[in-house]
């Protein structure tokens, strides 16, 4: 699906999403007017049962974030890879995160699904594949 053949209220979601991204991981403040009052963000990950969860508001997000932050010393790096509208009140985005932990180098693959209600951001859910180990971190 190109752009072109979105209509106006997937492009609007995808651009709330875009916003998303580029204020993650402690700047979501900036971008709260984007979040419905009751977002509920969901984090599922066996490997990471620590901060696996549900986490309410625009602050629960941040919260998780700065959790994961926590738990992988200030290594994690998120990024979206693609993403596609699923109708007008859904979408999914494809991410590519990373991270050191236990001293080793850790990557994946995601999807995090993306709910929107009255034109804001009401629920997602982060589902990430299993770690894939790229070896020993490097040396700080």
């Amino acid at each position: 699906m190109t752009t072109t053949e979105l209509d106006d209220r997937q492009r609007a979601n995808l651009q709330k999403l875009t916003d998303v991204g580029r204020h993650v991981p402690d700047r979501l403040d900036e971008i709260a007017d984007r979040f419905h009052p009751d977002f509920l963000w969901t984090y599922v990950n066996p490997e990471l049962p620590e901060i696996a969860g549900q986490y309410r508001g625009v602050a629960g997000f941040t919260d998780f974030f700065a959790r994961l932050a926590d738990v992988s010393n200030g290594s994690f790096r998120g990024g979206s890879v693609d993403a596609w509208p699923i109708g007008p009140e859904l979408a999914v985005v494809r991410t590519a995160p990373s991270m050191t932990r236990g001293g080793r180098k850790l990557r994946t693959d995601a999807v995090v699904v993306w709910r929107f209600v009255d034109g804001l951001i009401h629920s997602a859910w982060d589902i990430p594949a299993s770690a894939i180990d790229d070896g020993p971190a490097d040396p700080d």
